[in-house]
């Protein structure tokens, strides 16, 4: 019978066997995006070891088979994701034999090297049939990435589908607010046909209460208002506090280390989401020690969209949960310059875009949630380019953009424009896609990108 300690031991012989150079000719590689926030992250190794109790007819029989969570950063990045950070360490972590370290289940990039290199080397016969690329939290490669096309054979995600492939082995793209509530209920639907009704091998508390993390943060601790709540969020966090329910008479399965705040702070008989929700939402919006071009780099998206010419413009787009004025009180404006600058010329960008979000305290002493776009353009776009890409996105309904008041003293630039985004109900998934329009309503090409 297999189990999430099974999995575990397989992701801890992979990893070492990666780290040796020994690759398997039978590999399941399941990429998060490229923000790499919980939910691509947690989706990653839940997708992983979904595919680990269910294996495609292609490797059913390969005891050689590797899975491999990929974390879509490298793993310095991690640090500036601090509630990623305590999920992998409390949750999603074994202990090295040799270091005593804990090493989380899953692969950033940086590790990866040989596989990649591998992967984009071999592109015929039977070595591609027994290698599979399934994508989570997002549904289309990056082009440095797109070499990995002939080797899909899934995705599960909760963006607008762009439907670039065909002829996958499943495909679960729906519009919820959590990609993981979308595994959960795979896993579910699995243990289901195995006819399971013991889950203390399969669902350990500790993998639980990670996939409760993303499901949470994503739907603001299932709060209606939000616009994010869905009934599959609903159902997969019912299920998932139903297994807590049944087993917190048994804390062995519970963690192998009992160190965890979560575990002596909250209490599993009575365990409540919104303690759970409040310690996760704290360490994701601590910014404290973090330079601006690491908050740029904190939660980072990018897109290609085409131009009205079909000339591909590289945009990318952060996400930050902070409000505009706490920025500005809190960094010099021309650092916030240095930084778009720096981090626009590094990642080789048309344009960069900074969506800051969160409540602030109004007169009356009640929170009010709000939003703000930032938009830095390359110097390569002329005044008439940013003129109407401008003036296509202040038409958008869905944004309902109008100029932020900056500070006194501070001088706005040509090619940096701040707005007030009066919809505080679009975030980066709803943007995304008008971003797209919009770009293809523009002629770059006098612009010179």
């Amino acid at each position: 019978m297999t189990s999430f300690k099974l999995f575990a031991k397989s992701i801890r012989n992979t990893q070492r066997n990666v780290a040796n150079n020994l690759i398997s000719n039978h590999i399941n590689l399941v990429i998060g995006n490229e923000a790499a926030d919980l939910d691509s992250i947690v989706s990653a190794i839940a997708l992983s070891y979904y595919l680990f109790l269910f294996p495609v007819k292609s490797h059913s029989c390969a005891p050689d088979t590797m899975f491999l969570p990929v974390f879509n950063i490298n793993k310095t990045a991690l640090r500036l994701r601090q509630d990623c950070q305590y999920v992998l360490n409390n949750y999603l972590s074994t202990q090295d034999e040799n270091t005593h370290q804990k090493q989380p289940l899953g692969f950033f990039l940086d590790q990866l090297a040989d596989v990649f290199l591998l992967l984009k080397n071999e592109s015929s016969g039977d070595s591609i049939l027994n290698k599979n690329v399934y994508l989570v939290d997002h549904n289309i490669l990056k082009p440095d990435l797109a070499y990995l096309s002939v080797y899909l054979r899934g995705i599960v995600d909760h963006h607008v589908n762009e439907h670039k492939y065909n002829a996958l082995n499943f495909e679960n793209i729906n519009p919820v607010g959590s990609c993981t509530s979308l595994i959960a209920q795979m896993l579910k639907s699995r243990f289901e046909e195995l006819e399971l009704s013991d889950y203390s091998q399969v669902m350990p508390l500790n993998f639980v209460l990670a996939l409760l993390a993303p499901i949470l943060i994503d739907t603001n601790n299932m709060k209606e208002s939000s616009g994010r709540v869905s009934p599959v969020d609903k159902s997969s966090l019912d299920w998932l506090m139903g297994i807590i329910a049944l087993q917190n008479r048994d804390n062995s399965t519970f963690l192998e280390s009992k160190t965890n705040s979560l575990a002596n702070g909250f209490g599993l008989e009575s365990f409540e989401t919104k303690p759970y929700f409040k310690l996760l939402s704290k360490l994701k919006k601590d910014t404290s020690n973090l330079s601006i071009s690491e908050l740029l780099d904190k939660d980072y998206k990018e897109i290609n969209p085409a131009d009205a010419n079909l000339n591909n413009v590289r945009i990318g787009v952060a996400s930050v949960s902070s409000r505009l004025v706490v920025l500005l009180e809190k960094y010099d404006i021309n650092a916030i310059y240095k930084g778009f600058t720096d981090t626009l010329a590094a990642k080789s960008l048309d344009i960069l875009i900074l969506m800051t979000h969160g409540s602030l305290k109004n007169h009356q002493g009640d929170s009010d949630y709000g939003r703000e776009l930032t938009l830095y353009f390359s110097p390569k776009f002329f005044g008439s380019s940013i003129d109407k890409f401008l003036k296509n996105l202040q038409a958008v309904p869905d944004l309902d953009l109008s100029p932020f008041s900056l500070p006194a003293g501070v001088v706005p630039l040509r090619n940096f424009v701040f707005y007030t985004q009066n919809n505080s109900s679009s975030s980066r998934k709803q943007v995304i896609p008008i971003l797209n329009n919009t770009t293809s309503l523009i002629d770059t090409a006098k612009s010179a990108l």
